[in-house]
């Protein structure tokens, strides 16, 4: 009879820590060859030049602008998609962009390699906002993406038995590359060394997804989030955080020096942030509405390493927060040493 209990009383145990399988929370677009490649990079491109006389006037602009590229060495053909403000500034726009290449374009192909750009003009501290470059086929591309299967049938990998038992959570981030209708996809798998088991698994389970409706020749980058979670466990992650919050867990901010002005970026908002260091940048995106100016703070933020103990970084290693950042300016220096 006391063995009967013990032997239930084992696998009740046992069965309370069983989890479902872990979930790919988000599979997301990874840029294009062609917006990764581009010349001038992103923070040495510079802006158009403001009208002179349009910024006398008082007036502002906006310019969505499509840019085609045939060749690696060859200036983008130009194709003004909306504007708003006036003639000068589209011929600013114009002249700008027409220094831009996309190097790893070739020139043989059927398809030009085709970047939207949107330019703002504000009078009030006359500036020039680019946003990040678009890739035009990025809606095709995405929509390969939903087509995306495995050959078990399953969704997502199994929790390994022996990370359940250790009660071992976390999150497992990987790059997939599919470049054929019929092969597994390059995979490029990150994780906190803590959760090595869980990125085994994932590493495992990337070798049976395929992409059926594969067409053409340039390879589809995704972006996957793997999600090991034991049901009924306290809290494992971020909680919602404000960006002077977040600013006092940031590595080494005693020695950076960082000058924004968020009351010159519709504040206040919210950010969309998830960390991935030290192995890629963060994830960093806008909530609601895009706004150009934001773009110093988001490529800031994109870049930071986190100041907390390891339990810490495994725990909100993969993990999306919202930061909210308030209207305020930011001015630090390197503290000087005695």
């Amino acid at each position: 009879m006391f063995a009967s209990i013990s032997w239930l009383t084992a696998m009740l145990a046992l069965l309370a820590f069983v989890a479902p399988p872990a979930a790919a929370q988000t599979v997301t677009l990874e840029p294009s060859a062609a917006t990764r490649c581009m010349t001038p990079e992103a923070d040495q491109r510079g802006v158009p030049e403001y009208p002179f006389d349009a910024w006398k006037r008082n007036e502002k602009g906006y310019v969505l602008v499509e840019l085609s590229f045939t060749r690696p060495d060859k200036r983008p053909a130009v194709k003004v998609l909306q504007s708003d403000g006036g003639s000068a500034f589209v011929a600013a726009v114009r002249e700008h962009v027409a220094s831009y290449r996309v190097p790893c374009v070739d020139g043989a192909a059927a398809t030009p390699a085709e970047l939207r750009f949107e330019f703002v003009f504000r009078p009030d501290d006359r500036q020039v906002y680019a946003s990040e470059a678009v890739d035009a086929m990025d809606g095709r591309r995405a929509k390969l993406l939903e087509c995306v299967t495995h050959s078990s049938g399953k969704k997502a990998p199994e929790y390994p038995h022996l990370a359940l038992r250790a009660e071992l959570q976390g999150r497992v981030l990987a790059r997939l590359r599919f470049f054929s209708a019929d092969q597994a996809p390059q995979a490029q798998v990150f994780s906190r060394p803590a959760a090595a088991t869980l990125a085994n698994a994932v590493e495992a389970m990337a070798q049976g997804y395929r992409m059926p409706c594969f067409e053409g020749t340039e390879a589809i980058d995704s972006f996957w989030e793997f999600v090991f979670l034991i049901e009924g466990s306290s809290a494992f992650g971020f909680k919602p955080l404000t960006l002077p919050t977040l600013l006092g867990r940031i590595r080494g901010i005693q020695a950076q020096t960082l000058q924004l002005d968020t009351t010159t970026m519709a504040c206040p908002f919210e950010v969309r942030f998830q960390y991935r260091q030290p192995y890629i940048a963060n994830g960093v995106g806008e909530m609601g509405s895009r706004e150009p100016a934001r773009r110093p703070l988001l490529a800031w933020l994109a870049a930071q390493h986190l100041d907390l103990p390891p339990r810490s970084l495994d725990a909100v290693f993969g993990d999306s927060t919202v930061i909210t950042v308030p209207c305020t300016k930011i001015d630090l220096k390197p503290k000087e040493t005695p």
